[in-house]
């Protein structure tokens, strides 16, 4: 799959998983001695990121022709929403802590990926803007697998930009400076 599986819940008491069910993959979700399935789709649907409090997942899905990301109530009740349109390849692989933002990476035109920043949740001073998208790390190189620091202040995320798979760390403040796709990078 193109992302991690089993995925553990922010309270560490239940498991989002990929479950293979007559053909069709899903998201399951374990508790205790309890499964529940949490998608339904007839495309391949594969278990993604929690949402800081638990109560959401967005997972991607191949529903759209594409693999791109969904987001759907833990509890179950309600629909899934698309949360990232787009064309290419878009996965998403970390949510903030305090919940606004999702990063994920997307495929570009070269066939490589870049990271980008979906705004999940709006502020009041952000609600004049639609939830727009933002590239976050746009290079010739493969970056992928972005993860945000336990305080939301960093990000470290996998790149080929040195012709070798690194892992590289860059500062995270919104709005995105206008820089920041060709901002400093530590390598660690």
């Amino acid at each position: 799959g193109l992302g991690p599986s089993p995925r553990v819940s922010p309270d560490g008491r239940r498991i989002a998983v990929t479950r293979l069910m007559q053909g069709n993959d899903d998201v399951w979700i374990l508790e205790g001695g309890r499964s529940s399935r949490l998608t339904f789709d007839p495309a391949s649907d594969a278990s993604g990121v929690w949402s800081p409090d638990g109560s959401r997942m967005a997972f991607y899905s191949s529903r759209t022709g594409v693999f791109g990301t969904f987001q759907k109530l833990t509890s179950g009740v309600g629909a899934e929403e698309q949360l990232i349109q787009s064309n290419e390849l878009a996965i998403a692989t970390s949510w903030s802590p305090d919940g606004r933002f999702l990063l994920y990476f997307q495929r570009n035109l070269e066939s490589l990926t870049d990271l980008w920043v979906w705004p999940v949740t709006k502020t009041a001073a952000e609600e004049a803007n639609s939830r727009t998208p933002a590239p976050f790390v746009k290079t010739p190189a493969s970056d992928v697998f972005g993860m945000f620091s336990p305080d939301g202040r960093w990000v470290a995320y996998q790149s080929n930009q040195s012709g070798r798979n690194e892992i590289y760390v860059r500062p995270f403040a919104w709005p995105l400076s206008a820089t920041a796709s060709a901002g400093a990078q530590w390598q660690v």
